[in-house]
């Protein structure tokens, strides 16, 4: 069976079978993105686990409206940067908050998943009950990066080829939609994040998740595509 008879026996029937040989075909990506975090404190067995549940996640939620089904498993797989960061800032934050940053990430994981975007801050102060104030404070504690700006150079970009460059910018802006599709282009030509909160009325913590985003997009490109191999 292709891919799409696989997804419909999996979806009609509840084929496990079925839903096992899609994962089996996404195995490389998985095995991708284990590789792109080797250097974070969480189990390359953990990371592998949670590219499986976005995988399935990817299969529950998918229709044809939503494109080529391999852009929106990648979509779903591209969160684990969130599931990896997350858990490397929860390493140093203090104890108070870190049960109010599961209920964050639970809430916000959820209107991911029944918007088909990435929800705003009044949605989620909305959803938790929160204060705008206090919800932004933990979109910016969410999207602060923890090891990845320390390994962006010297691991994965390693290639001075301008062209591969802008072929994995292509890429990670390709895989924006709506508003931050607006604010990766923005940020891709080189704008001051300062300037383009002006522009668009938007939050310094959407900027930084919008430029995380695509950091990981491209991380995930240049590993499949251009990195060199290691001794």
């Amino acid at each position: 069976m292709d891919e799409m008879q696989l997804l419909q026996a999996y979806k009609m029937r509840g084929d496990k079978n079925a839903l096992h040989q899609l994962q089996e075909k996404y195995k490389p990506l998985a095995l991708s993105y284990a590789q792109t975090y080797r250097k974070a404190t969480v189990p390359t067995s953990a990371i592998i686990a949670e590219v499986y549940m976005q995988i399935k996640k990817a299969l529950d939620t998918y229709d044809v409206s939503k494109g080529p089904l391999a852009n929106h498993i990648k979509t779903y797989v591209m969160k684990v940067y969130r599931y990896v960061n997350n858990n490397q800032n929860l390493i140093r934050m203090p104890e108070n908050y870190k049960l109010q940053f599961g209920a964050y990430n639970q809430a916000r994981n959820g209107l991911e998943d029944e918007l088909n975007r990435a929800p705003t801050v009044g949605e989620l102060a909305k959803k938790l009950g929160w204060t705008q104030k206090m919800t932004n404070n933990f979109e910016t504690m969410a999207h602060r990066t923890s090891y990845f700006d320390e390994v962006t150079n010297e691991d994965v970009f390693t290639s001075n080829d301008d062209l591969v460059l802008q072929k994995a910018e292509t890429y990670a802006l390709s895989m924006l939609f709506g508003r931050d599709r607006e604010i990766g282009e923005l940020l891709a030509k080189g704008e001051k994040p300062a300037m383009i909160q002006k522009k668009l009325n938007t939050s310094a913590a959407t900027i930084s998740r919008v430029k995380s985003k695509l950091v990981e997009s491209m991380q995930y490109y240049y590993q499949k595509n251009h990195t060199r191999s290691r001794p």
